[in-house]
């Protein structure tokens, strides 16, 4: 009898191993919103998360109040495209994602010229020219 209980523990343990390593995630996300100068939402914007190191580019496209989702990342170095009609296009290298990390990047587009671009690298001279346009 004792050999059976032995037996049964050591077969539960081996199908509940699986379901335990599986519900690991080993991936990342990055996520935002897309808006435009005066704070509204951008919707169908399009969206390019860019792997720097595998070039794995992630195309997404912004929801009707201007949020985005880009789950399943792998963990490295990522850069951020957007564009959308009669906007500039926008660009932030330099986001580096963890595991198991939700890196909220929020992108304000400007009006412009689609073949116009505006280049943020890296995230602290992108956020000092930020600030400059709105205090001005």
């Amino acid at each position: 009898m004792l050999n059976f209980r032995l037996c049964f523990v050591f077969c539960v343990a081996l199908v509940a191993l699986p379901l335990s390593l599986s519900s690991q995630s080993f991936t990342g996300a990055i996520l935002g919103s897309v808006k435009d100068s005066s704070g509204s939402g951008v919707p169908g914007a399009a969206v390019a998360i860019v792997n720097v190191g595998t070039n794995a580019r992630t195309e997404v496209r912004s929801n009707d109040t201007g949020d985005y989702s880009a789950p399943l990342l792998q963990p490295g170095l990522y850069r951020v495209e957007a564009s959308a009609g009669g906007f500039k296009k926008f660009l932030l290298d330099g986001i580096t994602l963890q595991v198991q990390q939700q890196a909220r990047v929020d992108i304000m587009l400007t009006v412009g010229d689609v073949s116009e671009s505006v280049s943020c690298r890296p995230m602290l001279r992108c956020w000092k020219l930020h600030r400059r346009r709105l205090a001005k």
